[in-house]
């Protein structure tokens, strides 16, 4: 299905797909995809922020990390990610597995990925740019996996994508959005440094198929096209109007 343009839809219908694609989004991934001893919550807080679909684990008491392969999930570490644009970051020490071992959520397990699905708000103003950014830039620090969806428009916050401000503090590369894609959809693996895929692109594209990582060398694929398509499918025939025909009325 191709990306719509969301740019000139009203905020309040935009925020419907995104909170029914977030769940959507998060039901498959907990529909068999994780392997053992992952799971994913909608809006889980980590340290004062909300990822749209964040990606746990269970506490290590039962050895997880040893066993993380084994039975369910088709999580692989033996081929790495396809990507039109891969990006080295620099080589800067991390938090390492056992500092996010430590990251704990009561009884639910604790924090390794995140999957943010960028709104209006998070490009609007100077303050929530920079708090969406910083946030994006703390996940990474603390040696959380990372995606972001990007379907809005560059801005003069983000002149080459929501990927190019955040890459200028944290890569080594510098970044250029190829022209003709403002889109962006990129996933960074953590580890002792980072990596970046990033798929650029633009309305009327499907969505590519990108990992999610639980840790460096093991991800998942997002099922982004197949839950973009579900719950566009399941929105209300005038709001899918309001979305092709932004010049009508609801």
């Amino acid at each position: 299905m191709p990306i719509h343009d969301w740019s000139k839809v009203d905020v309040s219908i935009f925020h419907n797909f995104h909170q029914s694609w977030s769940v959507a989004l998060c039901e498959k991934l907990n529909s068999g995809l994780l392997p053992t001893g992952y799971f994913t919550l909608v809006e889980k807080r980590f340290r004062k922020s909300e990822g749209d679909v964040v990606a746990l684990t269970m506490t290590d008491k039962a050895g997880w990390f040893e066993r993380e392969t084994d039975g369910g999930g088709i999580a692989t570490a033996t081929r790495e990610p396809v990507a039109r644009i891969v990006l080295f970051g620099e080589s800067r020490r991390y938090a390492d597995r056992a500092n996010v071992l430590r990251i704990h959520r009561k009884k639910l397990g604790n924090v390794v990925g995140a999957i943010e699905i960028v709104s209006p708000g998070n490009k609007k103003g100077d303050k929530s740019f920079q708090r969406f950014k910083q946030k994006s830039i703390d996940y990474l620090l603390h040696g959380i996996q990372l995606s972001i969806i990007d379907l809005f428009m560059p801005t003069s916050r983000d002149p080459r994508g929501i990927h190019g401000a955040i890459w200028d503090e944290i890569g080594d590369e510098p970044y250029q959005q190829p022209e003709g894609k403002p889109l962006t959809v990129v996933s960074y693996e953590v580890g002792t440094a980072q990596k970046a895929y990033v798929e650029p692109v633009a309305v009327g594209d499907p969505l590519p198929s990108m990992p999610i990582f639980l840790r460096p060398g093991l991800y998942v694929e997002m099922p982004l096209e197949e839950t973009y398509e579900s719950t566009w499918n399941a929105m209300p025939a005038m709001m899918k109007d309001f979305v092709l025909n932004p010049d009508s009325t609801l």
